[in-house]
This record gives C-alpha cells, sequence and structure tokens, in this order.
C-alpha cells in the first residue's frame, strides 16, 4: 500500500480535511498498472493530483502514472499550466528511461519522433499561455539543446530573457554554456564579462570564477591560474577560487609525485573548512579524486568521487560518474564501470556529444572485457551512426564480432579498419587475430609477417603472443624448426615475465615431436605448476611415457580421466593409455 501510505503522509502535512475526505474514496487496494492509478487518483481533486503527480516524479518508474495524472488535470482544465508543465517532466522521464533501455534508438528521437512532437507542443502551450515567464523560455530552450537537435533556437530563447531582463546573469552564464558546447569560444568568454557586469555585488565573484573554470576546460591552465589569482588578490576566501587553484595546481603539477602530495594538503584544508552543505564541497572533492587518479591510488580515488557525486545531489555532472567509471575499469570492475558510464551517457540523449561519444567507447571496451557483445556492438554501432571518425570503434567492433560468430561482419570491420589505418602493422595484427579465430591460419600468419617486416615494436605492443601464435601455425605445417625458433622469440621478450601454462604445454609437444623427452617431461611439470586440466596431465602422461617412465605415465593417465568429468578426452586417453602399456610390455 505504498501509494495510500504517501498520501496519507502528504494529507496529514497540508492537514486537509477535505482531502482526507477524497481520501477515503480512494480503493483500498494496489493498482495494477498506471492507467488503474490514474483512475483512482481521478477521485481527488485537481491541485491534489497535482501534489501527487509531482510527488511520483520523484521516483522516475513512476513516470507514466505521473503523466496521466497530469493529464488528467489538463484535460479538466487545459489552461492548467502546472499540469501542463508536470506532463513535460514526465514525458523527459520517459525518454530517458527509454534511451537508458534501448540507446540505439537514439537516432531516432528526431523532431517526427511523437515524444518529441509531443513535448513541442506543450512547452510552447506554456508560452503562449505565459509569455512573459522566463522560466518556460529557459525550459524551451534546454529542450531545444537536448532533444529538437537546435542549439541556435535555445540561443534565441536565452536572448529573448536576457533582452528582458538584461541583469539576468544566470540566464547570460546558461549562454555561455551552449556558447562553448558549440565551439563559439569568443562569445562564451564575451557574455561571461557580460554577467559579471549582471551580477550583484554578493555574485559577482562567484560568477567571476566561470572565466577561469572555461579555460581550464580548454586546456589553458596558466590562463586559468592568472585569472583566479585576480580573483583571489580581490577575496582571499572565495572558496571556488580556492577550490579552482587548487584544481588547476594538479594539472600544473603533471606527474611530479611533490606537488601533488602537496596539492593533496591544500585540497584538504579546503575540504576542513566546508560545511557538507556547501556546493564547491563537491568539486573540492572532485578535484581530491584528480589528484589520486594521477597517482594511481584507485581506492582513495573512487572514495572521494562517490563522496562527490553524493554531496552534489542535482548537481552532479556527467564527468563525475565518468571518472568514477574509469576508476573501476583500472580496478578490472568492469560490470561495475559499465553501470557508470551509463550514468555518465544518460545525461544527455544527443548523438553529438563529444564527452558522451567518449564515455560510449569506455563502456563498449567493458563490455568487452565480460564478453557482452551484444552491448559492444551496440555502443561502437551508435557511435559509427553519430558519424565518430574513430578507426578504433571498427577495431574493437570486428574483435566482438569474431566472438559472437558474426564472421562476415567481423572481416568486413576489420576490412575497413586496414583501410582507414592506411595499412598499419596495428591493423595487419587485428586482421590477423581476426583470421586466425576463424580458422584461416595461413592468411593469419602472412598478416603477422607483414606487420612485423613493418614495425616489430608496434606488432609487440598490440599482439604481445605474436610469436607464440605464429609458432603454433608453423607446427600445424609439421615446419617444427621453425616453430621451436619462434617460441625462443617469444622466451626472449617474456624473460621478465612468467610464462603462461599452455606455453610450456605446447612446447611439451614440440620437443616430443623432436625426440627431447626429459624437456617435454620438465615443460609439462611446469604447466600442471599453474593449472591442472586433463589436456596437461594427459600431455604430462605421454611426455612421461616416450621417455620410458611407464608406471608414472599411467598414473597421469588414469588422473586425467578422472578429471575429464565430460568424457571428452576419454577416446583420446585411452588409445595413448593403450600404446604405453604395450611399450611397458614390450620394455619387459
Amino acid at each position: 500500500m505504498k501509494k495510500r501510505v504517501e498520501m496519507e503522509r502528504i494529507g496529514e502535512k497540508m492537514e486537509d480535511e477535505q482531502f482526507a475526505l477524497q481520501l477515503e474514496r480512494v480503493p483500498h487496494k494496489e493498482p495494477k498498472n498506471a492507467k488503474e492509478a490514474v483512475e483512482n487518483l481521478k477521485l481527488l481533486s485537481p491541485s491534489v493530483r497535482l501534489e501527487q503527480g509531482f510527488e511520483m516524479l520523484k521516483d522516475p518508474n513512476q513516470s507514466p502514472t505521473a503523466f496521466g495524472t497530469f493529464q488528467s488535470v489538463e484535460l479538466e482544465d487545459p489552461t492548467n499550466v502546472r499540469a501542463i508543465y508536470g506532463k513535460i517532466l514526465a514525458m523527459e522521464q520517459g525518454v530517458q528511461i527509454f534511451l537508458r533501455q534501448f540507446p540505439e534508438e537514439a537516432g531516432d528521437l528526431v523532431d517526427a519522433h511523437p515524444a518529441i512532437q509531443n513535448l513541442k507542443k506543450d512547452v510552447n502551450r506554456l508560452i503562449q499561455l505565459e509569455p512573459n515567464n522566463k522560466e518556460w523560455f529557459r525550459l524551451r530552450s534546454d529542450l531545444k539543446r537536448k532533444y529538437f537537435k537546435d542549439p541556435k533556437g535555445g540561443i534565441d530563447d536565452l536572448e529573448h530573457i536576457i533582452k528582458t531582463d538584461p541583469n539576468d546573469f544566470q540566464t547570460i552564464l546558461a549562454l555561455v554554456e551552449i556558447k562553448a558546447h558549440e565551439g563559439d569560444l569568443d562569445s562564451a568568454f564575451a557574455n561571461i564579462e557580460r554577467a559579471i557586469q549582471a551580477a550583484p555585488a554578493d555574485k559577482k565573484l562567484q560568477v567571476m570564477c566561470t572565466k577561469p573554470h572555461l579555460m581550464m576546460a580548454m586546456g589553458d591552465f596558466e590562463g586559468a591560474n592568472k585569472e583566479v589569482d585576480k580573483i583571489l588578490q580581490k577575496e582571499p576566501n572565495t572558496k571556488m577560487a580556492n577550490a579552482l587553484k587548487a584544481s588547476i595546481s594538479v594539472n600544473l603539477a603533471g606527474e611530479d609525485k611533490g606537488l601533488l602530495y602537496e596539492t593533496i594538503q591544500y585540497v584538504n584544508r579546503e575540504i576542513d573548512n566546508l560545511s557538507e552543505n556547501d556546493p564547491d564541497l563537491a568539486f573540492c572533492y572532485k578535484t581530491r579524486a584528480d589528484i589520486y587518479y594521477k597517482l594511481q591510488n584507485w581506492d582513495d580515488c573512487e572514495k572521494d568521487l562517490e563522496s562527490a557525486i553524493k554531496s552534489a545531489g542535482e548537481r552532479v555532472t556527467q564527468e563525475y560518474y565518468g571518472a568514477l567509471g574509469m576508476v573501476r575499469f583500472h580496478k578490472k570492475e568492469y560490470e561495475k564501470a559499465v553501470g557508470d558510464f551509463s550514468k555518465a551517457i544518460s545525461f544527455t540523449s544527443l548523438l553529438d556529444d563529444k564527452l558522451s561519444h567518449n564515455y560510449r567507447m569506455q563502456r563498449a571496451r567493458c563490455s568487452y572485457l565480460i564478453k557482452h557483445w551484444e552491448g559492444v556492438d551496440s555502443d561502437l554501432t551508435i557511435l559509427l551512426q553519430a558519424g565518430v571518425n574513430d578507426p578504433d570503434i571498427y577495431r574493437l567492433r570486428s574483435q566482438s564480432l569474431v566472438q559472437s560468430h558474426h564472421y562476415d561482419e567481423a572481416m568486413e570491420d576489420a576490412e575497413t579498419y586496414v583501410r582507414l589505418e592506411r595499412g598499419s602493422a596495428r591493423s595487419r595484427v587485428n586482421r590477423a587475430d581476426i583470421m586466425g579465430d576463424m580458422g584461416m591460419p595461413d592468411v593469419a600468419e602472412e598478416d603477422f609477417m607483414t606487420a612485423l617486416a613493418m614495425d616489430e615494436q608496434e606488432v609487440l605492443r598490440s599482439e604481445p603472443n605474436v610469436y607464440f601464435l605464429l609458432a603454433t601455425y608453423k607446427k600445424d605445417k609439421n615446419l617444427n624448426d621453425e616453430a621451436m625458433e619462434f617460441l625462443k622469440k617469444h622466451e626472449e621478450r617474456h624473460k621478465n615475465e612468467i610464462l603462461s601454462p599452455h606455453f610450456h604445454a605446447f612446447r611439451s609437444r614440440l620437443y616430443l615431436l623432436k625426440g627431447m623427452t626429459k624437456e617435454a617431461v620438465a615443460d609439462c611439470k611446469k604447466a600442471l605448476l599453474q593449472e591442472v586440466n586433463p589436456d596437461f596431465l594427459s600431455q604430462m602422461a605421454k611426455a612421461l611415457g616416450e621417455d620410458g617412465q611407464f608406471e608414472e605415465s599411467l598414473v597421469y593417465f588414469d588422473k586425467a580421466m578422472k578429471l575429464d568429468k565430460q568424457g571428452k578426452m576419454r577416446k583420446f586417453v585411452m588409445e595413448e593409455r593403450q600404446k604405453v602399456i604395450e611399450k611397458y610390455a614390450a620394455s619387459e
């Protein structure tokens, strides 16, 4: 009875006897769906329904019921601006939920989409009903930017507000944001000066901080530092300026750990001087998180980002969730990272948002690592539809497609990557990997060899196991001496690392083919020290048998059969075991 309890709470808060009487008429059962819930709410007065609608908006999952509630009031009174405004908020929530569930549909959210048409119609009605209410113009500006793909129209609406109220510095700052996003930096800086002039005396320093903030976003940290110093000369205790100073110091410190630790102490003092409700606290947590990120202190970085998100509340930006996603990526917590990047992406539905493109690419990489191939394909396809010109999209998608057995599409993407990279060593390595997975070792070998001739170091960065892979191709052709040479190169390349058990098991097979039985046994022992499986056990048994250690060989064959629960290797093991038994008998 969640809704009824909530309604009773509001009734007590309002101390409205009439409301309490109406509440008695609501059926004492939980509604089955949004439609039934709205029918129940129609028993209440319009004012109470509006209160209920706005309360429902606090839970995005109730947006359908909230929409129906606002619509029921609007049908009774088409001029009720609160009902129309509530409908817009509910529709926007619904669109955002839809985009999170079906991100591939983002490209269809254009002017012709019914949801967009309804948003346009309703926000225009608000302006018609209250042409002097600048909040409706600000709302329409926001919708134009987010959903209508009309940033110029958004600018026009903000300019209209400023024309009627030249001292509305908040609207001027909103205009700065759009101008900067559109790349019109001269206009953005000019409007910052305009906002400083319009702001009241007690807000001027706060508005002045916008300029260094924008400079930081442009990467001009030296310029931003000078602007912050000007502010601090006027008022040393300006909280936002001190927070910016700390953030700038992080970037100017570069990789100098000494300076970074000094900056942490500076930020610590700023955090200690701020109250829990101070709007600058989230920024300070984020700044300290940035320092920990540079120091690769992932745990403390994660804690600070979580604190920043909590402190920011409704003011949180997508950068916070994006940064948290990157930290969890480094911690190899890929599923959590996918969730963080999803939250970052949900802040905008625009396909041309560069920051969201970056987060979508990172989400695709994490999805690949957790073998969520559909997620990889979805994100990368959306990026291509949005016109993102990044050859790496084709590389990653080709690898994902081959894993999900879509070989033709994988090959097409691999070829596109080679073409876009103009036949670079890295692109050929990617195609070779695809060919190898598709069971075409000859073509894979040719691409690997061509890539090595072009740039050996680049190949080794892209595919550290290239020499091992080439060894397997050579063995398949019975070119065992060449295979052994490639294994030597692989071992030299990884001399400071622990070689994989598969390397030792493979080399053991080669040693047996060359009649080097003791070396084969030694490699099998190394493999089994790292991993015990039926394949390695049977290989050890075979090597021992070839080395004349027949009794030990039979013991390992028995171990292999016991561990092979599904019996996949039973026929092979039985045949090899029989050969050892025959050799054992002949030796006596």
